[in-house]
């Protein structure tokens, strides 16, 4: 028994730590595709002359990249960052979330910042989550319209692969 502890010890002594043994890989939203999203989703909301917030953040839920429209309210930021956030760390669309919520599922709600109102997409790219992207500003199916756009435009450009 106590061999075995001193070679494991041995083992564990001689091994590099994992920082050592090379970049720890994570596939993530680029600020291209970001920036694609927010374009194409703000020319959407102009099209629609809707004044919206738009958010896109990292599959953790972090914001890459933002956009406050002229006419959008304040709280519109807000809450698009929490249906990105929702979208992002669920891998569902809102709408999804917003739907298990009302069948009485509400575990989510315990979640810090989760916010299941539609109007927030989930963002792939070789089959694994990158991002999300979330809109609000407007009633939320039209709000899950505009960030389809953006995800739409990603799909043109070949970024955009479930």
């Amino acid at each position: 028994m106590q061999k075995t502890i001193i070679i494991a010890l041995a083992v564990l002594t001689l091994s590099p730590p994992a920082a050592a043994q090379g970049p720890q890989t994570r596939t993530t939203i680029s600020i291209g595709m970001a920036d694609t999203l927010v374009n194409a989703a703000a020319k959407e909301a102009e099209t629609r002359k809707l004044g919206l917030a738009i958010i896109v953040v990292d599959e953790q839920g972090s914001i890459v990249l933002a956009r406050r429209m002229d006419g959008a309210l304040p709280h519109s930021f807000e809450i698009a960052r929490r249906k990105a956030m929702t979208s992002a760390l669920t891998r569902q669309p809102t709408k999804v979330i917003q739907e298990m919520v009302a069948r009485g599922d509400n575990l989510i709600l315990a979640i810090d910042n989760m916010l299941p109102i539609e109007g927030g997409l989930p963002v792939f790219h070789d089959g694994k989550i990158v991002g999300a992207i979330g809109v609000s500003g407007s009633p939320s199916h039209i709000d899950a319209a505009v960030a389809q756009a953006g995800l739409d435009a990603l799909a043109a450009h070949g970024a955009h692969r479930q």
